[in-house]
């Protein structure tokens, strides 16, 4: 079931799963258009994913990839 993200108003659009299988092989589908994998398994693949939004989370933001950086977090 969809649910509104917290930027979102009005009717939810339709989301298509992250995680792809193609012959047996697993991957996970970017929002900057390039699929990462092949990996084993579904588990894999979604460890895999974890790592890559931590990685993104703390990549800094540059003007070339502004369009997708998160909002630095705030400092202690």
């Amino acid at each position: 079931m969809s649910r509104h993200r917290s930027t979102e108003l009005g009717v939810v659009p339709l989301r298509a799963g992250r995680f792809l299988c193609i012959g047996q092989k697993w991957y996970f589908a970017c929002r900057e258009g390039h699929d990462q994998g092949p990996f084993n398994s579904q588990h894999e693949a979604e460890s895999a994913l974890k790592q890559y939004i931590n990685k993104l989370n703390h990549y800094p933001v540059t003007k070339q990839n502004s369009q997708y950086a998160q909002r630095p977090a705030t400092p202690k």
